[in-house]
């Protein structure tokens, strides 16, 4: 089990990749308010380009007349049901406006998230898990483990949650064939004829 000083080097090397490629993902308090994680976007420079009510999900881009050359771009994505605001920033000046944004409201330290995701027994875990599975900008075997960790749950509740996990880090991180095999191991072993279906269809959706 990883102690405290473990997590916050995942952590720091969770950010330091998205720094490197340019993209920026962090949790906000879903408590924070709408109107607050609004307000903190736009003081980042970004005005509201496109909103899916339906799906909760809105982008912004830079405002009229500033530089667009740079294509900054923020994703809102509104998770009540996981308790948090996710954004996701890319562009030249993604790391700047995440440091604005994240000065004007709170987020949930990866490290955190890290900790609820490893201990699966725990009611936290599933929720923290697919929170994560938004910030895989990079996919190495840290990952590869976690999602198999959860895969091989005794839950089968757990199990789904952790295949639709899986599938959203594949498709954040574009590891379609890392995902896969893991699904495929887990599609091996799983005995429950729904679950083996939608083990199926994620790997079919990933090909």
């Amino acid at each position: 089990m990883p102690n405290e000083a473990d997590l916050k080097e995942r952590a720091r090397v969770m950010v330091t990749r998205m720094m490197d490629v340019g993209r920026v993902v962090y949790a906000v308090p879903f408590a924070t308010g709408r109107e607050a994680m609004e307000s903190a976007v736009r003081a980042s420079g970004l005005e509201l380009a496109e909103t899916d009510g339906e799906a909760a999900v809105s982008k912004w881009t830079v405002r009229d007349g500033e530089k667009r050359e740079s294509g900054d771009l923020l994703v809102l994505l509104e998770r009540e049901d996981l308790g948090v605001f996710i954004f996701e920033l890319r562009g030249e000046g993604a790391i700047e406006r995440a440091r604005t944004i994240l000065e004007r409201v709170p987020f949930v330290p990866q490290s955190r998230l890290l900790a609820q995701a490893i201990d699966v027994a725990s009611p936290d875990a599933p929720k923290a898990l697919l929170v994560l599975a938004h910030s895989v900008v990079v996919w190495d075997d840290d990952w590869g483990d976690l999602f198999l960790l959860h895969l091989a749950s005794p839950d089968p509740i757990a199990r789904h949650n952790a295949v639709a996990a899986t599938f959203l880090a594949a498709m954040a991180s574009d590891a379609r064939q890392e995902a896969r095999a893991l699904l495929k191991e887990a599609h091996a072993r799983e005995r429950y004829p729904k679950l083996r279906e939608t083990i199926e269809d994620a790997i079919s959706r990933l090909e």
